[in-house]
């Protein structure tokens, strides 16, 4: 699973072989996993697993929001 960041004990990363539309990424976290979708500009909260605080899923989505070019290119990169 290539990770794009990891910070403050967020984990995101694209899944291989996840090839589904749309483009999304995994964070994970003390056991949970947050699925955030790549818009063009934005991010948007898919789905969880686990039991994450809404302050996580927000903070997630945050993260994801900073890193947003880089969570685009290591998706085409695996899911061309």
């Amino acid at each position: 699973m290539p990770r794009v960041v990891e910070i403050e004990g967020y984990l995101v990363m694209v899944y291989t072989r996840d090839e589904h539309p749309p483009a999304h990424v995994h964070v994970e976290k003390a056991g949970s996993t947050i699925k955030i979708m790549l818009g063009e500009n934005d991010v948007e909260v898919n789905s969880y697993k686990g039991q994450p605080s809404g302050r996580e899923i927000r903070r997630a989505a945050e993260i994801v929001a900073e890193h947003l070019a880089q969570c685009w290119t290591i998706w085409k990169e695996y899911n061309p």
